[in-house]
């Protein structure tokens, strides 16, 4: 068994889970429509993208900037951007997503 979590949506709730949960040794796959790129994000390029994320209109972009740049220099962290979960099988636990 592969101890790994998918997250979907990099809002900043999802963004502060990817990050506790790689930083306690978790292999974390976090799944992004936003199409800016990883790793060779620049400031604007990153900019643009928190610009993109929704749903986090009253969070200080600063914030949002730094956790989204923390994530995707994480080493325990892969993110894909561009990407929707296209297909899901099983449960909690033990599952299979298509991306």
């Amino acid at each position: 068994m592969t101890k790994a979590v998918l997250i979907v949506g990099s809002s900043i709730a999802g963004l502060q889970a990817a990050l506790d949960l790689a930083n306690s040794g978790l292999e974390v796959y976090l799944v992004e429509r936003s199409p800016f790129r990883c790793p060779e994000l620049d400031f604007g390029e990153l900019s643009r993208a928190v610009e993109g994320l929704g749903g986090d209109a009253e969070i200080p972009q600063h914030l949002l900037t730094s956790k989204l740049l923390e994530a995707v220099k994480h080493p325990n962290i892969q993110v894909f951007t561009q990407a929707e979960v296209t297909q899901f099988q099983g449960e909690r636990g033990d599952f299979r997503v298509e991306v």
